[in-house]
């Protein structure tokens, strides 16, 4: 995003969010919760091995662990409701249950992780006109670089910023996109023309770096 007047600035999405919730916060009188990730290695999965086994009595091995880890990213990204989840109780036995407490306990203790730090940002920007204000004003041309692996919250983010004045420029290859385990949404860049009226496509279909 480019600041009127100023510099450009470069910024990974969660950053972005993590400063626009200080925004929302600071305006409210109350504090962006702590981030999980950042009190200490490995006591996400911890806590995620304990809940299991509260829950189950069984000890979630860490190929379990890993694909729960993959799926709750999966779900908040794609805007998954509990039943949803559910889904994934076939890949990890007690999942949806898993997922409930899990967001249960960020909630109750203040917490949230970098999954949530993207849902709370999509949300604050929906639900608070001044801060959508101040966001669009503060960032008036918008560029997404490598925006096939870009996720559908991250997508709903960068709608609810550009849809004031359509400034937004998107870099990227749905035929490259390799997280869709991680909710990537290529397929906002195949309805970009849809979402943004006007916008222009261009192609580039010429392979200079081989032959």
């Amino acid at each position: 995003p480019a600041c009127p007047g100023g510099d450009p600035v470069f910024s990974a999405i969660h950053s972005f969010c993590l400063g626009l919730l200080r925004d929302h916060a600071a305006g409210r009188g109350t504090q962006v919760p702590e981030l999980l990730e950042g009190k200490g290695a490995g006591l996400k999965d911890r806590l995620l091995r304990e809940l299991y086994q509260q829950d189950t009595g069984k000890y979630l091995a860490d190929e379990d662990l890993s694909n729960a880890v993959n799926a709750i990213g999966y779900c908040v990204n794609m805007r998954l409701t509990g039943e949803q989840a559910a889904s994934f109780d076939q890949e990890v036995p007690g999942f949806s249950r898993l997922f409930s407490r899990y967001t249960g306990y960020k909630r109750e203790n203040g917490l949230m992780d970098f999954d949530d730090m993207l849902l709370f940002a999509a949300t604050a920007l929906d639900r608070n006109a001044a801060l959508r204000d101040r966001a669009r004003q503060r960032y008036d041309h918008i560029l997404v670089d490598e925006a096939q692996d870009t996720s559908k919250i991250q997508h709903a983010i960068l709608r609810l910023l550009a849809s004031g004045s359509g400034n937004i420029f998107m870099v990227g290859d749905e035929d490259q996109s390799i997280y869709g385990f991680r909710a990537a949404w290529p397929q906002a860049l195949l309805e970009f023309e849809q979402v943004f009226p006007g916008a222009k496509v261009l192609k580039l279909e010429t392979n200079y770096r081989s032959t």
